[in-house]
Formats: C-alpha cells, structure tokens, sequence
C-alpha cells in the first residue's frame, strides 16, 4: 500500500507534512493504535526527517482527550480531521468517529465525589479548549469520561483554583466533531443538533428559529450542568442503584425528573427549567428530617447544592448573552476581547462553586451514601 493513499488529508510535497505509518495498517494494528502512533514529520534544514508522538493521555492536556488534545496542540483544522476519518474508512480500517477516548462512561462514577470530579475536570479542559480558539459545542455524557486511573497532567495554570489539581480524573472528548475555532467562524449554529437533552435554551432556541444568539461557550457551561443532572438521574434509577427501603413514590419523582430532562426538543424545553429546583426543594425537606423523609435519593441530595448554584449562574449567563448580542444586533461575535473575558469569569464561577462543594464532600460510593450494606 502506497504512502499516497495515506496522505489524502494534507498538502503535497509540503514542508510540514501529517503521515500515517503504513506499517501499523498493514500489520492489522487496530484503529486506535493507527491513530494513537501517528506521527508529524518534518523537514530539517539538512533534509532528514523529525517526528514527534502523539500527546499521550498520561502526559496529555488537563482534562481533554488525546484527539482534542492534539487538535490544539498542533492545530488541526475541522477538514483536515475528516480527511483524516475519510482516509481511514477507505482503507476499511475507521468506524466515524476518531479516536475511542480512554476511559468509562460517565454513568460508572463510584459515587456522587467521582461523578462531580469528573465532570469539573473535563470543564478545565473545555477551558482550555476555548482559550486556544476552539469551541467545542457538543458537551453530553457521551463526550465526557472517567479515567479508569487517575494521571498526572499538565494543571491549567491561569486559573488560580486549577494550579495545583495534577491529578486528571475526567476527560473531554469529541466524538461527533462538532468543535470549531470560534475566533474565525462566523456560522457557530452549522451543525446538527445531536443531543437536545443537554443543549442550552438559547441554542434551542436558536434551532427552533426564536432567538439569533449564536453558540458560545457559555452555552457549553450550560451543557455541563444538564450533563452533571442527567448522569445523577441515570445513575440513581438505574436498576443496579441500591438503596435501602424508601418512602412510597421517591423513585417515581426521580424517574419523573429523568423523563422532563429527556424529553427536551427545540420547541418542548420548558419542563427541565423545573427539575433542578424541585431536585433542591427534596433534598432540602429531606436534610430537615434528618433523612427520615426520602423525598430523593442520598446520592441525588449530595449533588442537589452545586446544581441549584449551577443554575443560578447559567441564568446570569443567558441574560449577558441575550443583552450582549442584542447591543451588537449580529449573530456573531464582534468584541472578541470582552467576550473571552466574560466567558473566562463565568467559567471561574461555576469552578469555584465546584471546588468548594467537592472539598467538603466526602468520597463514598453510591452504597455508602445511601447507608446500604456491601
């Protein structure tokens, strides 16, 4: 197999070329060890060739992926990503996505610390992501992750509340290459909308033709709160959730708020803008009784304060943005600069609540929270 087959997804005969070693794809390696060896070569001034590996997920960004982690270390442009999965498929080797994320779902958290650990450690990435141009606008728990060990990682140093978090226990991933660079592209809304369940309301919005306000990260933050709730309410009604015996009709609210979660649309989101405050609303009559009522799941009541502070602050952040873009009266962004520091606040208030939370949580598993014997 000829090296050219490979190459369709870079410039030829140009000076800082990305090739894939045929070796690997004729040796039958699978797709991931193709993608994981890739190389990028480049030409020295005496002709000889350099290469560098990959960014390996023990050494790779906080909070991130390999295949967005390379993206922005090396920026690769959206195309070039496709012609690279495009590549891949005719040599019958790629599924559509790019590269398998190292990790588990989020829905296998141990307990409420592990799940809320992991969900704030992919939102340092998506930080990341997004002071480096790119805007990723597809946060769901399919795109986030647990490590199955925890790795050290290079800390996100320009956030005071970051520096010293090394260890990474959850990553961001992009499974249906939804991300862009949101300094260039004027069109953020040029995608299909996979997940309505964790989308902001400005893009349902925006995708049932009522607000003009385009995508930005702020949206995304959004995203992370929805994501936190919906992995909360898979996790406690799952039938694997143990839990000792519970007041008549408790699993029914959590089943209920599940369904107002899933059954979000473009044009039926409303019922969601309830789940969280009626989720903060249990957990308080619960923490009254002492435990005795069991208006909700322990496992839900030690999650239920970050959520309601979540919320409060993505409430604040639809407000700028509809009064941002309002002044502005396009649907893109013109003051770039006041636009990165917003979004550099918010995303320190939805971390600080975090991190506050998570240092007063203890580490117990699902088990241990509800009091069930092992």
């Amino acid at each position: 197999m000829s090296e050219a087959d490979l190459d369709v997804f870079h410039d030829a005969r140009s000076s800082s070329q990305f090739s894939l070693a045929t070796s690997l794809i004729a040796e039958g390696d699978t797709y991931r060890g193709a993608y994981r060896r890739r190389r990028r070569t480049r030409s020295s001034s005496d002709g000889s060739d350099l290469a560098s590996p990959v960014v390996e997920p023990s050494c790779g960004t906080f909070g991130l992926s390999e295949d967005l982690s390379f993206r922005m270390a090396e920026g690769y442009s959206d195309s070039k990503l496709t012609k690279l999965r495009h590549a891949f498929g005719r040599l019958g080797r790629a599924p559509a996505r790019p590269l398998e994320p190292v990790g588990e779902p989020l829905d296998t958290a141990s307990g409420p610390h592990a799940l809320l650990e992991a969900v704030v450690h992919a939102m340092l990435g998506h930080y990341t992501l997004f002071r480096a141009g790119v805007l990723h606008r597809d946060v769901s728990p399919e795109n986030i992750h647990i490590l199955k060990k925890k790795t050290m990682r290079t800390p996100v140093t320009d956030l005071l509340i970051a520096r010293d978090v090394l260890e990474c226990a959850g990553i961001l991933s992009d499974s249906n290459s939804k991300s862009i660079d949101w300094r260039r592209t004027k069109k953020s809304h040029n995608f299909r909308l996979v997940h309505p369940t964790y989308a902001s309301d400005l893009v349902l919005e925006y995708h049932e033709g009522t607000s003009r306000t385009p995508h930005t990260a702020l949206d995304d933050l959004e995203s992370f709160v929805w994501t936190l709730l919906g992995a909360l309410l898979h996790i406690v009604t799952s039938p694997k959730y143990r839990r000792p015996i519970a007041a008549p009709g408790a699993l029914d609210a959590e089943r209920r708020w599940l369904d107002d979660l899933e059954r979000t649309t473009p044009t039926f989101h409303s019922p969601r803008a309830f789940v969280i405050s009626a989720i903060y609303f249990a957990a308080e009559q619960r923490a009254a009784s002492g435990g005795a009522v069991r208006t909700c799941a322990a496992g839900v009541a030690a999650l239920a304060p970050v959520l309601s502070k979540w919320a409060g602050i993505m409430e604040d952040a639809r407000a700028w943005q509809r009064e941002f873009f309002a002044v502005q009266k396009r649907d893109v962004v013109k003051d770039q600069e006041e636009y990165e520091d917003v979004c550099g606040g918010f995303y320190r208030r939805y971390l600080v609540v975090a991190a506050e939370h998570l240092a007063g949580m203890g580490k117990e598993t699902w088990d241990e929270v509800e009091g069930v014997a092992m």
